[in-house]
């Protein structure tokens, strides 16, 4: 979701950027990179296996486009959006 976050955010800015300087300003590269994976003792041997995946794969294997993830994004939101409404009238 961060990542997401980022790219959406980056792309903002490069459309305000755009209007302001009555230019084209385009989005870069975004590389995000997480060093803290919030490993439980429990959940060891599931993250084990995670990472001896990212050893077999590519580094274009590891990484995914703003267009890939926002369906994943939008079931998010959708999901938050309907526990709030359900929070708001409980």
């Amino acid at each position: 979701m961060n990542m997401y976050a980022f790219t959406e955010l980056q792309k903002l800015l490069a459309e305000r950027l755009s209007e302001r300087m009555g230019r084209l300003i385009r989005v870069g590269q975004y590389n995000h990179i997480a060093d803290s994976f919030h490993i439980y003792g429990s959940y060891f041997e599931e993250f084990k296996g995670f990472l001896e995946t990212l050893d077999r794969r590519t580094f274009e294997q590891r990484t995914f486009t703003s267009e890939q993830i926002a369906p994943l994004i939008e079931e998010a939101r959708e999901k938050i959006a309907a526990s709030l409404a359900e929070e708001e009238s409980g």
